[in-house]
């Protein structure tokens, strides 16, 4: 409720006729119109961004956790809250190892069991989702989809009965939807081997046929990347999705 009620006052006042009587410095964030005048350079630009970022998770298998922060898994159980451990759990970890997502560390036995630390690497501090004491992590890294070519783009007003989780309280702000045609890649670049690529092939886009996607674009503007001269209209051009804690975009991104 908290986020849908700060972003219906932004994008409110983001909407307003005379954006010069509201102070922006006291706004990490705000959301304007789209430009009639948006270059298709710009429009290409901002979806190439959001296609190859878009994420492809690569789940952690269940093993039994001894300690949480940062992560301590602990090989000899056969199951952890209910689930059956599988006997390959060690590789698949060391695999997100290989990846680059963190960094394994043996420790002493406990009991005759080994246990291993992972420590998150930059990248793995990046991409980590989920809750690992729940057994629902995951590494969301990008795909690295292609962008083919952009089919068509409508400039179109907010729609309130479409966004409700927005929760637009006007029709003022405009955006610009975009159908565009994708590809994926036969392999990201943090599967760096053969073997890798092979293994996790089946959660990887389509790299043989290209596709159709379509996104909605947004003049996002944020305090610590934008200027406040001609703020909001100095954003760049992403989808609405929006962290109001951590005042970065989430991955709604495109629809593949």
């Amino acid at each position: 409720m908290l986020r849908n009620v700060t972003l219906s006052a932004i994008v409110w006042l983001a909407g307003c006729a005379q954006p010069s009587t509201f102070d922006y410095s006291s706004t990490p964030f705000a959301i304007g119109s789209v430009q009639p005048d948006v270059s298709d350079a710009e429009i290409r630009a901002a979806v190439e961004r959001q296609v190859f970022g878009a994420p492809v998770c690569i789940p952690i298998p269940p093993v039994w956790w001894d300690t949480y922060s940062p992560p301590t898994a602990r090989f000899g159980p056969p199951s952890w809250r209910g689930q059956e451990i599988p006997q390959d759990a060690e590789d698949r970890l060391n695999d997100l190892a290989a990846m680059g997502f963190w960094t394994p560390e043996e420790l002493e036995a406990i009991e005759g069991d080994r246990r291993v630390r992972y420590r998150l690497t930059e990248l793995g501090q990046q991409y980590f989702r989920g809750n690992i004491a729940y057994s629902e992590g995951s590494f969301c890294a990008p795909a690295e989809r292609q962008l083919v070519r952009i089919i068509d783009s409508t400039f179109s007003p907010a729609r309130p009965s479409l966004e409700p989780y927005i929760g637009f309280r006007h029709d003022s702000v405009a955006f610009v939807a975009v159908r565009f045609e994708w590809i994926g890649v036969a392999a990201p670049s943090w599967l760096p081997s053969g073997e890798l690529q092979e293994r996790y092939a089946s959660l990887l886009p389509d790299h043989n046929n290209s596709a159709v996607g379509s996104i909605w674009l947004y003049r996002i503007w944020r305090r610590d990347e934008h200027p406040l001269l001609n703020a909001p209209d100095s954003g760049s051009l992403e989808p609405v999705c929006y962290d109001n804690i951590h005042n970065r975009p989430e991955e709604c991104g495109p629809r593949f």
